[in-house]
């Protein structure tokens, strides 16, 4: 192992560059893999907010929801109005069932899903009707007036609790204000009903109509946005993936024409050091000890660089900056495998090329060039 440390120290130039070239190669690859996986949750992430949870599907008004859409499932209301001169939306959310079918970013709100739901719910004793001052959550921006008016002018009165940033069924440029739902039917606005359902199963329409509900416009996901554009980053960021191998593989092969360069010098060290009683395996060990550090050191420097360009850049890459929630990185822990995986790779090639090119010295001939 002192051997190969001495090697690696021996020529800092030659040492630097492997490393910095490693960096370049697993920089250029964490960057995609994070680039990638940030831009497809975010495109998720903004269509599940558009529409409520992964899957929206328009109802009559219903009650319970059969199995086993009753444990991922909740019903809304929705309808339009206005305050003041303003539109607003308005979502009749039910709290027992609500917090399961829907996914919830921590940023969004300075307080969590639970409590936000929980805010909404009438005083115990309070009645609901059209006179009654419903507890309200404002998203997306504020209240010019707390009398809301719907468009066939029937009143209702709302008094904000909370407020967030943004919330499932929250659309582009409009205020959300989020009550319960039984309040919001009885308050006289006419309403629509909607089912939410989260990880649905592909027949879930199927399974729900022959249970007897009366459904329509199933929407998921993928029905949302155009997703041409991001398809169009998606093979962008992908030329970073093929750039990041491309230099892992000159890198390899650099290494490779060093270890060449060095062939009788190494041949005749090893012919010294065989008589001091350095094995094969001592000189494995050696090879991993002197090519280990530069590539290891190059790919967490790597990994870290492409971390923080992503942090960087991920807001500026966004193309649907107009809608919530923001950009964010995802670094799922499997983004830094093919890294670790061509590192460890290309040590094991390395060592098992030098020691073949070891075992194969002639010793006559060594001694001879080196008389």
């Amino acid at each position: 192992m002192l051997t190969g440390l001495r090697r690696s120290l021996a020529e800092p130039g030659v040492t630097a560059a492997v490393l910095l070239a490693t960096a370049l190669a697993a920089g250029s690859f964490t960057l995609a893999r994070l680039l990638t996986d940030s831009t497809g949750v975010l495109l998720s992430e903004k269509a599940a907010v558009f529409l409520g949870s992964d899957l929206s599907i328009t109802t009559h008004d219903v009650k319970v929801l059969p199995p086993p859409f009753d444990t991922t499932g909740t019903v809304v209301t929705r309808t339009e109005g206005h305050s003041g001169s303003q539109s607003v939306d308005l979502l009749g959310i039910d709290q027992a069932t609500f917090t399961r079918a829907v996914h919830w970013r921590n940023d969004a709100s300075d307080r969590s899903l639970e409590q936000l739901v929980a805010a909404v719910q009438l005083p115990s004793g309070q009645s609901t009707g059209a006179s009654t001052s419903l507890p309200a959550v404002v998203v997306g921006g504020s209240l010019p007036d707390t009398h809301l008016v719907s468009p066939t002018l029937r009143p209702m009165e709302v008094h904000a609790v909370a407020t967030a940033r943004w919330f499932p069924g929250l659309h582009n440029g409009a205020v959300l204000v989020v009550v319960d739902k039984d309040a919001l039917v009885a308050s006289g606005f006419t309403t629509r009903s909607e089912i939410w359902l989260r990880d649905p199963p592909p027949d879930a329409f199927a399974q729900l109509s022959a249970a007897g509900l009366v459904v329509g416009n199933p929407r998921d996901l993928s029905q949302v946005f155009d997703v041409t554009s991001f398809l169009t980053v998606r093979w962008a960021y992908a030329t970073l993936s093929i750039l990041g191998a491309l230099v892992g593989i000159v890198v390899l092969l650099a290494q490779l024409l060093v270890l060449d360069a060095r062939r009788q010098t190494r041949q005749a060290a090893h012919v010294l050091t065989t008589r001091m009683g350095l094995t094969a395996r001592g000189e494995a060990v050696g090879l991993v000890a002197e090519l280990a550090p530069a590539l290891a050191g190059g790919a967490v420097l790597g990994v870290l660089i492409g971390w923080l360009v992503t942090r960087i850049s991920i807001a500026r890459l966004d193309s649907l900056r107009q809608l919530r929630p923001p950009a964010r990185v995802i670094a799922h822990p499997a983004a830094t495998l093919p890294v670790m995986t061509g590192v460890v790779a290309s040590l094991a090639v390395l060592v098992v090329v030098g020691v073949v090119m070891i075992k194969h010295t002639r010793v006559m001939e060594v001694m001879r060039g080196t008389a």
